[in-house]
């Protein structure tokens, strides 16, 4: 096991919201325009937020995930995989933890996120986390994680 804190994950959960609310506003202008009323407010309003990041807002949260991805390339490259928790506690009941999950949708590369373990009959979810181009491992990887937390 080799521990990983690779360079430019931290900064990438504060630059994840503007940068995926500007392009998600962006892929969904016509929408907004148009039928803002298909929207439901838990998707109307984070897009609409995204309407308002400035173009250097934007151009920085780019840079971040540049130095993220490269920071995260350089960690895997003595290792095959990543293995992180999903969640800094057993799945809540409500609303999500994304700080443990976004830096790697944020950067882009494979990963599959399945629940690892129980604690009070809830859920611990846990991260294989790949390089990119790296999918069918994590895939394999991942599958057999699930039978041997199944086994157990």
């Amino acid at each position: 096991m080799v521990a990983a804190d690779p360079d430019g994950l931290r900064r990438a959960a504060a630059a994840y919201t503007p940068l995926v609310r500007a392009e998600g506003a962006d892929i969904h202008r016509d929408l907004l325009a148009t039928r803002p009323e298909a929207l439901s407010p838990g998707v109307w309003e984070p897009l609409l937020a995204g309407c308002r990041v400035s173009a250097v807002d934007y151009l920085q949260a780019r840079r971040v995930r540049r130095l993220a991805q490269d920071g995260l390339a350089a960690a895997l490259r003595p290792v095959d995989l990543l293995l992180a928790p999903a969640n800094p506690t057993p799945a809540p009941l409500r609303d999500a933890f994304l700080h443990l999950t976004a830096p790697f949708s944020f950067t882009g590369v494979p990963v599959v996120s399945l629940p690892y373990d129980r604690i009070d009959g809830l859920p611990l979810g846990v991260q294989v986390i790949g390089g990119s181009g790296d999918d069918h491992r994590v895939m394999q990887a991942a599958a057999w994680l699930e039978r041997v937390v199944a086994d157990h």
